[in-house]
Protein backbone atom coordinates (compact mmCIF):
# COMPACT_ATOMS: atom_id res chain seq x y z
CA UNK A 1 0.00 0.00 0.00
CA UNK A 2 0.98 3.60 -1.01
CA UNK A 3 1.97 5.65 2.14
CA UNK A 4 1.19 9.38 1.60
CA UNK A 5 4.43 11.53 1.52
CA UNK A 6 2.95 13.93 4.60
CA UNK A 7 3.22 10.46 6.81
CA UNK A 8 6.38 8.68 5.14
CA UNK A 9 8.79 12.07 6.17
CA UNK A 10 6.69 13.24 8.66
CA UNK A 11 9.69 14.25 11.10
CA UNK A 12 11.35 12.47 13.84
CA UNK A 13 13.28 14.77 15.24
CA UNK A 14 12.95 18.68 16.37
CA UNK A 15 15.43 19.44 13.80
CA UNK A 16 13.67 18.20 11.27
CA UNK A 17 10.87 20.34 11.82
CA UNK A 18 10.03 23.30 9.02
CA UNK A 19 9.86 27.00 9.94
CA UNK A 20 9.37 26.59 13.53
CA UNK A 21 12.88 27.22 15.28
CA UNK A 22 11.82 29.73 18.11
CA UNK A 23 9.48 27.03 19.09
CA UNK A 24 12.14 24.23 18.47
CA UNK A 25 14.92 25.46 20.43
CA UNK A 26 13.06 26.71 23.55
CA UNK A 27 11.34 22.97 23.65
CA UNK A 28 14.86 21.81 23.28
CA UNK A 29 16.46 24.05 26.00
CA UNK A 30 12.74 22.77 28.44
CA UNK A 31 14.49 19.52 28.20
CA UNK A 32 17.81 19.98 28.67
CA UNK A 33 17.56 21.70 31.51
CA UNK A 34 14.70 19.16 32.85
CA UNK A 35 12.18 22.57 33.33
CA UNK A 36 9.31 20.05 31.88
CA UNK A 37 5.79 22.14 32.21
CA UNK A 38 2.53 20.60 32.88
CA UNK A 39 0.63 21.89 29.67
CA UNK A 40 1.41 23.43 27.05
CA UNK A 41 -0.67 24.63 23.95
CA UNK A 42 0.36 24.63 21.11
CA UNK A 43 -1.58 27.10 18.36
CA UNK A 44 -1.02 27.62 14.43
CA UNK A 45 -2.92 26.82 11.17
CA UNK A 46 -3.36 23.87 9.52
CA UNK A 47 -0.51 21.33 8.80
CA UNK A 48 2.38 23.68 10.10
CA UNK A 49 3.77 21.12 12.45
CA UNK A 50 1.57 20.88 15.83
CA UNK A 51 1.02 17.37 16.27
CA UNK A 52 4.62 16.78 15.22
CA UNK A 53 6.18 18.69 17.49
CA UNK A 54 3.97 17.03 20.13
CA UNK A 55 4.84 13.76 19.58
CA UNK A 56 8.43 14.52 19.17
CA UNK A 57 8.15 16.16 22.39
CA UNK A 58 6.40 13.04 24.39
CA UNK A 59 9.49 11.37 23.17
CA UNK A 60 11.91 13.75 24.11
CA UNK A 61 10.78 13.51 27.56
CA UNK A 62 11.18 9.87 27.78
CA UNK A 63 13.54 8.99 26.02
CA UNK A 64 16.34 7.28 27.51
CA UNK A 65 19.63 8.69 25.93
CA UNK A 66 18.27 12.21 24.76
CA UNK A 67 21.24 14.01 23.06
CA UNK A 68 20.63 17.51 22.80
CA UNK A 69 17.20 17.42 23.65
CA UNK A 70 16.67 15.42 21.04
CA UNK A 71 15.18 11.86 21.27
CA UNK A 72 17.38 9.09 20.45
CA UNK A 73 14.46 6.84 18.73
CA UNK A 74 16.56 4.11 19.01
CA UNK A 75 16.03 3.38 22.72
CA UNK A 76 13.06 0.80 24.06
CA UNK A 77 10.72 4.01 24.89
CA UNK A 78 11.40 5.96 21.74
CA UNK A 79 10.16 2.32 19.81
CA UNK A 80 7.66 1.90 21.86
CA UNK A 81 6.11 5.48 20.90
CA UNK A 82 6.59 5.29 17.37
CA UNK A 83 5.19 2.28 16.78
CA UNK A 84 1.71 3.05 19.25
CA UNK A 85 2.73 0.10 21.73
CA UNK A 86 2.93 1.89 24.81
CA UNK A 87 0.10 2.58 27.51
CA UNK A 88 1.61 5.70 28.74
CA UNK A 89 1.19 8.53 25.67
CA UNK A 90 -2.49 9.21 24.78
CA UNK A 91 -2.97 10.82 21.62
CA UNK A 92 -7.07 12.00 21.71
CA UNK A 93 -9.24 13.54 18.89
CA UNK A 94 -11.43 16.24 20.82
CA UNK A 95 -13.52 16.49 17.34
CA UNK A 96 -15.07 13.27 18.50
CA UNK A 97 -14.40 13.43 21.75
CA UNK A 98 -15.44 16.44 23.28
CA UNK A 99 -18.19 15.58 26.70
CA UNK A 100 -17.66 15.76 30.17
CA UNK A 101 -17.81 11.81 29.87
CA UNK A 102 -14.92 12.26 27.84
CA UNK A 103 -12.82 14.06 30.10
CA UNK A 104 -13.93 11.88 32.88
CA UNK A 105 -12.07 8.99 31.87
CA UNK A 106 -8.66 11.63 31.48
CA UNK A 107 -9.30 12.47 35.03
CA UNK A 108 -9.28 8.87 36.07
CA UNK A 109 -6.33 7.67 33.92
CA UNK A 110 -4.70 10.20 35.21
CA UNK A 111 -4.42 9.14 38.85
CA UNK A 112 -2.25 5.88 37.59
CA UNK A 113 1.80 6.38 37.88
CA UNK A 114 2.89 5.50 34.26
CA UNK A 115 3.93 1.97 33.19
CA UNK A 116 7.23 2.10 31.48
CA UNK A 117 7.54 5.86 30.98
CA UNK A 118 8.38 8.48 32.75
CA UNK A 119 6.11 10.66 31.80
CA UNK A 120 2.38 10.25 30.78
CA UNK A 121 2.07 12.77 28.03
CA UNK A 122 -1.77 13.29 27.06
CA UNK A 123 -1.90 15.39 23.18
CA UNK A 124 -5.44 16.42 22.80
CA UNK A 125 -5.68 17.23 19.06
CA UNK A 126 -8.52 19.72 17.64
CA UNK A 127 -8.92 21.46 21.29
CA UNK A 128 -11.02 24.20 20.57
CA UNK A 129 -13.83 21.41 20.31
CA UNK A 130 -13.98 20.82 23.70
CA UNK A 131 -17.32 21.49 25.00
CA UNK A 132 -17.18 24.33 27.68
CA UNK A 133 -18.56 21.52 30.40
CA UNK A 134 -15.84 19.08 29.37
CA UNK A 135 -13.59 22.51 29.40
CA UNK A 136 -14.42 22.91 33.10
CA UNK A 137 -14.15 20.09 34.08
CA UNK A 138 -10.49 19.42 33.44
CA UNK A 139 -9.87 22.58 34.79
CA UNK A 140 -8.41 21.39 37.83
CA UNK A 141 -6.80 18.58 36.67
CA UNK A 142 -4.48 20.97 34.13
CA UNK A 143 -3.85 23.21 37.31
CA UNK A 144 -2.58 20.46 39.43
CA UNK A 145 -1.75 17.91 37.62
CA UNK A 146 0.73 15.13 39.08
CA UNK A 147 4.17 15.12 38.45
CA UNK A 148 4.45 13.05 36.00
CA UNK A 149 1.45 14.12 33.50
CA UNK A 150 2.54 16.83 30.81
CA UNK A 151 -1.17 17.78 28.67
CA UNK A 152 -0.02 19.13 25.20
CA UNK A 153 -3.46 20.95 23.57
CA UNK A 154 -3.12 21.31 20.01
CA UNK A 155 -5.63 23.38 18.02
CA UNK A 156 -6.42 25.92 14.86
CA UNK A 157 -8.31 28.41 16.49
CA UNK A 158 -7.31 29.37 19.97
CA UNK A 159 -9.62 32.00 20.79
CA UNK A 160 -12.38 29.51 21.05
CA UNK A 161 -10.30 28.14 24.39
CA UNK A 162 -11.66 29.80 27.71
CA UNK A 163 -9.40 31.72 29.11
CA UNK A 164 -8.69 29.92 32.50
CA UNK A 165 -7.55 26.73 30.26
CA UNK A 166 -5.13 29.30 28.17
CA UNK A 167 -3.85 30.76 30.89
CA UNK A 168 -2.85 27.24 32.60
CA UNK A 169 -1.10 26.49 29.38
CA UNK A 170 2.41 27.67 28.25
CA UNK A 171 1.50 28.53 24.68
CA UNK A 172 3.53 28.22 21.48
CA UNK A 173 2.23 29.70 18.33
CA UNK A 174 3.25 27.62 15.22
CA UNK A 175 4.08 30.07 11.90
CA UNK A 176 2.76 29.53 8.53
CA UNK A 177 5.96 27.99 6.20
CA UNK A 178 7.28 30.19 3.87
CA UNK A 179 7.16 29.44 0.34
CA UNK A 180 10.81 28.81 0.08
CA UNK A 181 11.18 26.40 3.38
CA UNK A 182 8.06 24.84 1.21
CA UNK A 183 10.53 24.58 -1.55
CA UNK A 184 13.29 23.39 0.25
CA UNK A 185 11.24 20.40 2.06
CA UNK A 186 10.25 19.26 -1.09
CA UNK A 187 12.94 19.60 -3.10
CA UNK A 188 14.72 16.88 -0.73
CA UNK A 189 11.81 14.52 -0.74
CA UNK A 190 12.05 14.84 -4.64
CA UNK A 191 15.89 13.89 -4.51
CA UNK A 192 14.79 10.80 -1.82
CA UNK A 193 12.33 9.31 -4.03
CA UNK A 194 14.19 9.80 -7.55
CA UNK A 195 11.88 12.44 -9.30
CA UNK A 196 13.28 15.34 -11.47
CA UNK A 197 11.33 18.63 -10.77
CA UNK A 198 11.46 21.93 -12.66
CA UNK A 199 11.70 24.77 -10.16
CA UNK A 200 8.54 26.38 -11.52
CA UNK A 201 6.47 23.14 -10.44
CA UNK A 202 7.79 23.06 -6.71
CA UNK A 203 6.97 27.44 -6.83
CA UNK A 204 3.09 26.97 -7.54
CA UNK A 205 2.51 24.06 -5.48
CA UNK A 206 4.29 26.06 -2.25
CA UNK A 207 2.03 29.45 -2.89
CA UNK A 208 -1.20 27.04 -3.67
CA UNK A 209 -0.56 25.21 -0.18
CA UNK A 210 -1.13 28.72 1.98
CA UNK A 211 1.42 28.01 4.28
CA UNK A 212 0.36 24.29 5.47
CA UNK A 213 3.45 22.21 4.65
CA UNK A 214 1.15 19.04 4.78
CA UNK A 215 -1.02 20.30 1.95
CA UNK A 216 1.93 20.87 -0.42
CA UNK A 217 3.21 17.68 0.42
CA UNK A 218 -0.43 16.11 -0.08
CA UNK A 219 0.00 18.03 -3.79
CA UNK A 220 3.58 17.04 -4.71
CA UNK A 221 2.29 13.47 -4.32
CA UNK A 222 -0.71 13.95 -6.40
CA UNK A 223 1.85 15.29 -8.87
CA UNK A 224 4.75 12.65 -8.74
CA UNK A 225 1.82 10.53 -9.52
CA UNK A 226 0.53 11.68 -12.36
CA UNK A 227 4.23 13.10 -14.08
CA UNK A 228 5.67 9.58 -13.51
CA UNK A 229 8.83 10.93 -11.62
CA UNK A 230 9.20 14.08 -13.81
CA UNK A 231 7.51 16.93 -12.71
CA UNK A 232 6.28 19.38 -15.14
CA UNK A 233 4.71 23.03 -14.62
CA UNK A 234 2.35 22.58 -16.84
CA UNK A 235 0.82 19.04 -15.21
CA UNK A 236 0.93 20.62 -12.25
CA UNK A 237 -1.05 23.45 -13.38
CA UNK A 238 -3.41 21.01 -14.78
CA UNK A 239 -4.29 18.85 -11.72
CA UNK A 240 -4.46 21.61 -9.73
CA UNK A 241 -6.80 23.09 -12.70
CA UNK A 242 -5.40 27.01 -11.84
CA UNK A 243 -4.32 29.33 -14.33
CA UNK A 244 -1.01 29.68 -16.52
CA UNK A 245 1.17 32.76 -14.87
CA UNK A 246 1.67 33.65 -18.13
CA UNK A 247 -1.78 33.90 -18.73
CA UNK A 248 -2.33 35.43 -15.31
CA UNK A 249 0.41 38.08 -16.46
CA UNK A 250 -1.88 38.33 -19.90
CA UNK A 251 -5.01 39.30 -18.58
CA UNK A 252 -3.45 42.36 -15.88
CA UNK A 253 -1.39 43.73 -18.40
CA UNK A 254 -4.97 44.18 -21.03
CA UNK A 255 -6.16 45.53 -17.92
CA UNK A 256 -3.57 48.18 -16.37
CA UNK A 257 -3.56 48.92 -20.38
CA UNK A 258 -7.09 48.92 -21.13
CA UNK A 259 -7.67 46.65 -23.79
CA UNK A 260 -11.33 44.99 -23.86
CA UNK A 261 -11.51 43.48 -26.37
CA UNK A 262 -8.05 41.46 -25.97
CA UNK A 263 -9.07 40.52 -22.37
CA UNK A 264 -12.67 39.10 -23.00
CA UNK A 265 -11.09 37.29 -25.39
CA UNK A 266 -8.24 35.53 -22.58
CA UNK A 267 -11.64 35.09 -20.63
CA UNK A 268 -13.42 33.26 -23.09
CA UNK A 269 -10.27 31.34 -23.98
CA UNK A 270 -10.31 30.03 -19.92
CA UNK A 271 -13.53 29.39 -19.51
CA UNK A 272 -13.54 27.03 -22.77
CA UNK A 273 -10.64 25.19 -21.74
CA UNK A 274 -12.91 24.27 -18.39
CA UNK A 275 -11.42 26.43 -16.02
CA UNK A 276 -13.66 27.36 -13.03
CA UNK A 277 -14.36 31.47 -13.03
CA UNK A 278 -14.03 31.69 -8.85
CA UNK A 279 -9.91 29.90 -9.20
CA UNK A 280 -9.22 32.61 -12.23
CA UNK A 281 -10.74 35.39 -10.16
CA UNK A 282 -8.61 34.24 -6.85
CA UNK A 283 -5.29 33.95 -8.65
CA UNK A 284 -5.96 37.62 -10.72
CA UNK A 285 -6.84 39.44 -7.09
CA UNK A 286 -3.28 37.66 -5.65
CA UNK A 287 -1.29 38.53 -8.90
CA UNK A 288 -3.29 42.52 -8.74
CA UNK A 289 -1.86 41.86 -5.02
CA UNK A 290 1.41 41.27 -5.93
CA UNK A 291 1.59 43.92 -8.37
CA UNK A 292 0.37 46.97 -5.19
CA UNK A 293 3.24 45.14 -3.24
CA UNK A 294 5.97 46.07 -5.94
CA UNK A 295 4.92 49.37 -6.10
CA UNK A 296 4.26 49.87 -2.39
CA UNK A 297 7.87 48.23 -1.30
CA UNK A 298 10.10 48.89 -4.43
CA UNK A 299 12.82 46.38 -4.18
CA UNK A 300 12.06 44.91 -0.79
CA UNK A 301 9.04 43.28 -2.47
CA UNK A 302 10.55 39.89 -3.46
CA UNK A 303 11.00 39.39 -0.11
CA UNK A 304 7.23 39.87 0.57
CA UNK A 305 5.93 38.08 -1.96
CA UNK A 306 8.02 35.28 -2.69
CA UNK A 307 8.51 34.73 -6.27
CA UNK A 308 11.21 33.94 -8.89
CA UNK A 309 13.99 36.69 -10.43
CA UNK A 310 12.00 36.20 -14.04
CA UNK A 311 8.26 36.79 -12.55
CA UNK A 312 9.63 39.67 -10.57
CA UNK A 313 11.03 41.11 -13.33
CA UNK A 314 8.10 40.62 -15.50
CA UNK A 315 5.76 42.56 -12.24
CA UNK A 316 8.39 45.33 -12.47
CA UNK A 317 7.39 45.67 -16.15
CA UNK A 318 3.80 45.35 -15.52
CA UNK A 319 3.78 48.24 -12.84
CA UNK A 320 5.07 50.77 -15.72
CA UNK A 321 2.09 52.01 -16.93
CA UNK A 322 0.43 52.43 -13.80
CA UNK A 323 0.30 53.52 -10.36
CA UNK A 324 -0.82 52.44 -6.75
CA UNK A 325 -4.21 53.90 -6.57
CA UNK A 326 -4.95 52.25 -9.83
CA UNK A 327 -3.88 49.02 -8.71
CA UNK A 328 -6.04 49.09 -5.30
CA UNK A 329 -9.31 50.46 -7.48
CA UNK A 330 -8.74 47.19 -9.71
CA UNK A 331 -8.38 45.00 -6.86
CA UNK A 332 -11.48 46.57 -4.42
CA UNK A 333 -14.01 45.75 -7.92
CA UNK A 334 -12.28 42.24 -8.11
CA UNK A 335 -12.77 41.59 -4.69
CA UNK A 336 -16.56 42.74 -4.80
CA UNK A 337 -17.02 40.41 -7.77
CA UNK A 338 -15.32 37.64 -5.98
CA UNK A 339 -17.71 37.72 -3.22
CA UNK A 340 -21.04 38.18 -5.74
CA UNK A 341 -19.52 34.91 -7.74
CA UNK A 342 -20.79 32.73 -4.42
CA UNK A 343 -24.39 33.89 -5.01
CA UNK A 344 -24.20 33.86 -8.48
CA UNK A 345 -26.32 31.92 -11.14
CA UNK A 346 -24.30 33.26 -14.24
CA UNK A 347 -21.16 33.44 -12.74
CA UNK A 348 -19.54 34.53 -16.56
CA UNK A 349 -21.35 37.89 -16.94
CA UNK A 350 -20.37 38.88 -13.34
CA UNK A 351 -16.94 38.01 -13.84
CA UNK A 352 -16.75 39.88 -17.43
CA UNK A 353 -18.98 43.31 -16.06
CA UNK A 354 -16.33 43.27 -13.20
CA UNK A 355 -13.35 43.13 -15.64
CA UNK A 356 -15.09 45.33 -18.15
CA UNK A 357 -15.40 47.97 -15.24
CA UNK A 358 -11.54 47.92 -13.90
CA UNK A 359 -10.51 48.09 -17.72
CA UNK A 360 -13.08 51.34 -18.44
CA UNK A 361 -13.30 53.56 -15.08
CA UNK A 362 -16.30 55.44 -16.86
CA UNK A 363 -18.31 52.51 -16.10
CA UNK A 364 -17.21 52.83 -12.40
CA UNK A 365 -18.78 55.67 -10.16
CA UNK A 366 -15.88 55.49 -7.55
CA UNK A 367 -13.70 58.22 -6.12
CA UNK A 368 -10.40 56.06 -7.80
CA UNK A 369 -11.92 55.90 -10.96
CA UNK A 370 -12.66 59.37 -11.11
CA UNK A 371 -9.31 60.17 -10.60
CA UNK A 372 -8.17 57.16 -12.56
CA UNK A 373 -10.14 58.28 -16.03
CA UNK A 374 -8.82 61.92 -15.27
CA UNK A 375 -4.82 60.51 -15.34
CA UNK A 376 -5.97 58.50 -18.52
CA UNK A 377 -6.86 61.74 -20.18
CA UNK A 378 -3.90 63.30 -19.21
CA UNK A 379 -1.46 60.58 -20.49
CA UNK A 380 -3.38 60.64 -24.25
CA UNK A 381 -2.95 64.87 -24.06
CA UNK A 382 0.66 63.98 -23.24
CA UNK A 383 0.99 62.13 -25.55
CA UNK A 384 -0.10 63.95 -28.17
CA UNK A 385 -1.91 61.03 -29.95
CA UNK A 386 -5.01 63.24 -29.76
CA UNK A 387 -7.47 65.01 -32.50
CA UNK A 388 -9.13 67.52 -32.74
CA UNK A 389 -12.17 67.71 -35.78
CA UNK A 390 -12.87 72.09 -36.12
CA UNK A 391 -14.87 73.88 -38.84
CA UNK A 392 -13.60 77.22 -40.04
CA UNK A 393 -15.95 79.33 -38.02
CA UNK A 394 -15.75 82.42 -40.34
CA UNK A 395 -17.27 80.13 -43.54
CA UNK A 396 -19.89 78.51 -41.05
CA UNK A 397 -21.00 81.50 -39.82
CA UNK A 398 -21.18 82.84 -43.79
CA UNK A 399 -23.31 80.21 -44.93
CA UNK A 400 -25.47 80.28 -41.47
CA UNK A 401 -26.00 84.23 -42.46
CA UNK A 402 -27.03 83.43 -45.64
CA UNK A 403 -29.17 80.53 -44.85
CA UNK A 404 -30.88 82.48 -42.49
CA UNK A 405 -31.81 85.44 -44.86
CA UNK A 406 -32.88 82.98 -47.38
CA UNK A 407 -35.11 80.95 -44.94
CA UNK A 408 -35.78 82.68 -41.88
CA UNK A 409 -39.68 81.81 -41.95
CA UNK A 410 -38.77 78.21 -42.48
CA UNK A 411 -36.53 78.65 -39.51
CA UNK A 412 -38.85 79.98 -37.66
CA UNK A 413 -41.70 76.79 -38.24
CA UNK A 414 -39.16 74.44 -37.57
CA UNK A 415 -38.39 75.90 -34.22
CA UNK A 416 -42.04 76.10 -33.60
CA UNK A 417 -42.66 72.64 -34.79
CA UNK A 418 -39.26 71.35 -32.74
CA UNK A 419 -41.25 72.88 -29.68
CA UNK A 420 -44.82 71.10 -30.59
CA UNK A 421 -42.66 67.83 -30.84
CA UNK A 422 -41.36 68.10 -27.46
CA UNK A 423 -44.23 69.12 -25.76
CA UNK A 424 -46.42 66.82 -27.12
CA UNK A 425 -43.65 64.09 -26.07
CA UNK A 426 -44.23 65.10 -22.71
CA UNK A 427 -47.68 65.22 -23.18
CA UNK A 428 -47.57 61.51 -24.63
CA UNK A 429 -46.07 59.83 -21.98
CA UNK A 430 -48.27 57.48 -20.33
CA UNK A 431 -49.63 57.58 -16.63
CA UNK A 432 -48.21 54.22 -16.25
CA UNK A 433 -44.95 55.56 -17.62
CA UNK A 434 -44.74 58.47 -15.49
CA UNK A 435 -45.63 55.88 -12.73
CA UNK A 436 -42.26 53.88 -13.47
CA UNK A 437 -40.44 57.17 -13.61
CA UNK A 438 -41.03 57.78 -10.46
CA UNK A 439 -41.04 54.51 -8.80
CA UNK A 440 -37.98 53.28 -10.58
CA UNK A 441 -35.36 53.96 -7.19
CA UNK A 442 -37.90 51.53 -5.73
CA UNK A 443 -37.31 48.75 -8.40
CA UNK A 444 -33.51 48.88 -8.02
CA UNK A 445 -33.54 49.23 -4.04
CA UNK A 446 -35.43 45.34 -4.91
CA UNK A 447 -33.07 43.98 -7.07
CA UNK A 448 -30.62 45.01 -4.02
CA UNK A 449 -32.23 43.55 -1.57
CA UNK A 450 -32.78 40.47 -3.86
CA UNK A 451 -28.77 40.60 -4.21
CA UNK A 452 -29.02 40.95 -8.00
CA UNK A 453 -26.18 43.19 -8.20
CA UNK A 454 -25.04 42.87 -11.37
CA UNK A 455 -28.54 43.62 -12.72
CA UNK A 456 -28.76 46.27 -11.14
CA UNK A 457 -25.37 47.53 -12.04
CA UNK A 458 -26.28 47.11 -15.83
CA UNK A 459 -29.86 49.05 -15.11
CA UNK A 460 -27.96 52.08 -13.15
CA UNK A 461 -26.17 52.49 -17.18
CA UNK A 462 -29.73 53.04 -19.00
CA UNK A 463 -30.03 56.24 -20.92
CA UNK A 464 -34.07 56.10 -21.29
CA UNK A 465 -37.41 53.93 -20.43
CA UNK A 466 -40.72 54.27 -22.64
CA UNK A 467 -43.91 52.49 -22.90
CA UNK A 468 -45.89 51.49 -25.83
CA UNK A 469 -48.89 49.40 -25.87
CA UNK A 470 -48.48 47.46 -23.05
CA UNK A 471 -44.33 47.26 -23.81
CA UNK A 472 -41.70 48.87 -21.17
CA UNK A 473 -38.73 49.74 -23.43
CA UNK A 474 -34.96 50.24 -21.23
CA UNK A 475 -33.01 52.23 -23.67
CA UNK A 476 -28.96 51.94 -23.53
CA UNK A 477 -26.78 53.55 -25.14
CA UNK A 478 -24.84 51.99 -28.23
CA UNK A 479 -21.62 51.05 -26.46
CA UNK A 480 -23.94 49.10 -24.26
CA UNK A 481 -24.74 46.08 -26.20
CA UNK A 482 -22.57 43.84 -23.92
CA UNK A 483 -25.58 45.09 -21.36
CA UNK A 484 -28.08 44.42 -23.96
CA UNK A 485 -26.89 40.74 -24.22
CA UNK A 486 -26.41 40.03 -20.46
CA UNK A 487 -30.04 41.38 -19.63
CA UNK A 488 -32.01 39.41 -22.19
CA UNK A 489 -30.24 36.20 -20.83
CA UNK A 490 -30.63 33.34 -18.08
CA UNK A 491 -33.85 34.36 -16.74
CA UNK A 492 -32.92 38.15 -16.20
CA UNK A 493 -35.80 39.55 -18.56
CA UNK A 494 -37.82 37.63 -17.16
CA UNK A 495 -37.00 38.89 -13.60
CA UNK A 496 -37.03 42.71 -14.45
CA UNK A 497 -40.77 41.94 -15.27
CA UNK A 498 -41.22 40.21 -12.16
CA UNK A 499 -39.93 43.34 -10.06
CA UNK A 500 -41.36 45.97 -11.88
CA UNK A 501 -44.84 44.38 -11.35
CA UNK A 502 -44.29 43.88 -7.74
CA UNK A 503 -43.35 47.49 -7.56
CA UNK A 504 -45.78 49.16 -10.24
CA UNK A 505 -48.36 46.61 -9.93
CA UNK A 506 -49.20 46.02 -13.24
CA UNK A 507 -47.90 43.46 -15.96
CA UNK A 508 -45.59 45.02 -18.45
CA UNK A 509 -43.47 43.19 -21.26
CA UNK A 510 -40.03 44.34 -20.82
CA UNK A 511 -37.79 45.25 -24.09
CA UNK A 512 -33.84 46.21 -23.91
CA UNK A 513 -32.93 47.91 -26.95
CA UNK A 514 -29.94 50.32 -28.24
CA UNK A 515 -31.21 53.73 -28.73
CA UNK A 516 -30.86 52.94 -32.66
CA UNK A 517 -33.21 50.66 -32.58
CA UNK A 518 -35.24 53.31 -29.74
CA UNK A 519 -35.68 55.82 -33.35
CA UNK A 520 -38.43 53.42 -34.70
CA UNK A 521 -40.20 52.94 -31.18
CA UNK A 522 -40.17 57.10 -31.30
CA UNK A 523 -41.58 57.07 -35.25
CA UNK A 524 -44.48 54.47 -34.24
CA UNK A 525 -45.36 56.71 -31.40
CA UNK A 526 -45.52 59.65 -33.26
CA UNK A 527 -47.71 58.13 -36.03
CA UNK A 528 -50.08 57.08 -33.84
CA UNK A 529 -50.46 60.20 -32.20
CA UNK A 530 -50.46 61.81 -35.96
CA UNK A 531 -53.16 59.80 -36.82
CA UNK A 532 -55.28 60.46 -33.52
CA UNK A 533 -55.28 64.09 -34.14
CA UNK A 534 -55.99 63.96 -38.03
CA UNK A 535 -59.06 62.17 -36.80
CA UNK A 536 -59.59 64.54 -34.16
CA UNK A 537 -59.60 67.20 -36.63
CA UNK A 538 -61.74 65.26 -38.60
CA UNK A 539 -64.32 65.07 -36.14
CA UNK A 540 -64.15 68.32 -35.01
CA UNK A 541 -64.22 70.18 -38.70
CA UNK A 542 -67.48 67.91 -39.18
CA UNK A 543 -69.29 69.04 -35.79
CA UNK A 544 -68.53 72.40 -37.30
CA UNK A 545 -69.94 72.37 -40.55
CA UNK A 546 -73.02 70.20 -39.14
CA UNK A 547 -73.14 73.59 -36.78
CA UNK A 548 -73.10 76.03 -39.96
CA UNK A 549 -75.58 73.51 -41.52
CA UNK A 550 -78.48 73.27 -39.15
CA UNK A 551 -77.30 77.63 -38.48
CA UNK A 552 -78.17 77.96 -42.13
CA UNK A 553 -81.72 75.72 -41.94
CA UNK A 554 -83.09 77.82 -38.73
CA UNK A 555 -82.30 81.63 -40.87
Amino acid sequence: MHKALYREYRPQKFSDVVGQEHIVRTLKNEIISGNIAHAYMFSGTRGTGKTTAAKIFARAVNCLNPKDGEPCNECESCRAIINDSTVDIFEIDAASNNSVDDVREIRESVKYTPTNSKYKVYIIDEAHMLSKGASNALLKTIEEPPEYVVFIFATTEPNKMIPTVLSRCQRFDFKRITIEEMKDRMRYICSKEGVEVEEDALSVIARNSQGALRDALSILDRCILFGENYLKYDDVVEILGIVNIDEIFGLADDIINHKVSEALQKIDSFISSGKDIEILSSELIEHMRSLMICLAAKENAKNIISVSDDEFEKMKNSIKNTDIDNIIRIINILSEVQNNLKYAIDKRTIFEVGIIKTIKPIYDTSKQALEERVKYLEQIIESGNITINSKNIDEKDKKEDKRNDIDSKKVDVDKKSSDNKKKKYEEMKSEDLNKIERLWDKVLDTMKKDRKMPVRAMLLEKKNIKEHNGVLYIIFGEKFAFAKKSLTEHGNLEYIENVIKSVVHKNFSVKIILESEADNINMEIEKESDKGEEILKRIVSSDIIEIKEGSDKEI
